[in-house]
C-alpha cells in the first residue's frame, strides 16, 4: 500500500511496501521512495528492482493547478543487450472497485547507443480485476502524464547492469472522471500500487525478463 501519496507531506519515516522503515529520515529529505519491485518479489526475474520516487518540493501549484512530480527507476542485474522494454506502475484508491490508473513507458536498451527515446502511455484497467503484466491495458484517450526527457536516462555500467530512470509530471485532478483517479490534496489515503516491467529481444521479440508486484 502507498501511504499519503496525494498529500506529499513527509511522514516520520519512509515506508516500503511492508510498512517497515526502509531508511532513516533526515531534515534534508524531500523525496518519498516506494520499493515497488524488490529482489524478493515473487513474480520477478533475475533480481531486477523498481522504485517509485515522489518529490515533495516539486509537487506544487503551477498556474493554479496542483501537480505531482516523480520518477520511476528500474535497475537490472543481468539484462541481455538489445532489448525492447516497457515498464510502469498503476494505482487504485480502492482496489475492491477494480479501477486502476497509471503510466507505461516504452524504450530500448542497446549498448551501442548512449541515449534512448521514451514513449509513454496513459493506461488504465477498468475490468474489476487487479492488473497483470500479461494484460493489454487500455490506452486513455486523454494522455495526462508528461515525461521529462531531459531528466530521464538509460545508463549501463556493463551489459546487463542498467538503470532506466524516467521523470514524470501529472496534475492531481485531470478532469477525466471515467479513466483517471484524482489525487486529493490534504487527505491521508492509502493507494494500492502495482508495478510491472517486460523486456523482449529487439530482433526476435522473445520475452527475456518479466516482473510485477
Amino acid at each position: 500500500m502507498i501511504r499519503q501519496l496525494p498529500r506529499l507531506a513527509m511522514p516520520k519515516f519512509i515506508q516500503n511496501q511492508t510498512g517497515a522503515p526502509s531508511e532513516p529520515m533526515t531534515a534534508a529529505t524531500d523525496v518519498k521512495i516506494y520499493d515497488v519491485i524488490t529482489p524478493s518479489t515473487i513474480n520477478n526475474s533475475d533480481g531486477n528492482t523498481m522504485q517509485l520516487q515522489l518529490f515533495q518540493k516539486d509537487s506544487e501549484v503551477n498556474e493554479g493547478v496542483r501537480e505531482l512530480h516523480g520518477r520511476i527507476v528500474l535497475n537490472t542485474e543481468s539484462l541481455p543487450d538489445k532489448q525492447a522494454l516497457r515498464f510502469g506502475f498503476m494505482f487504485a484508491s480502492n482496489s475492491d472497485e477494480g479501477k486502476y490508473d497509471g503510466l507505461q513507458v516504452a524504450t530500448t536498451v542497446d549498448s551501442l547507443y548512449n541515449h534512448s527515446d521514451f514513449v509513454h502511455t496513459d493506461i488504465s484497467a477498468l475490468n474489476g480485476d487487479k492488473p497483470s503484466v500479461y494484460d493489454v491495458f487500455e490506452n486513455d484517450t486523454q494522455n495526462d502524464w508528461v515525461i521529462l526527457p531531459e531528466a530521464s536516462s538509460v545508463s549501463c555500467e556493463d551489459v546487463g547492469r542498467c538503470e532506466i530512470s524516467v521523470a514524470f509530471v501529472r496534475n492531481f485532478d485531470t478532469l477525466d472522471k471515467e479513466q483517471d483517479i484524482s489525487l486529493k490534496v490534504g487527505e491521508e489515503l492509502e493507494y494500492s500500487l502495482f508495478g510491472f516491467y517486460e523486456t523482449r529481444d529487439l530482433a526476435g521479440g522473445s520475452v527475456r525478463h518479466l516482473g510485477q508486484s
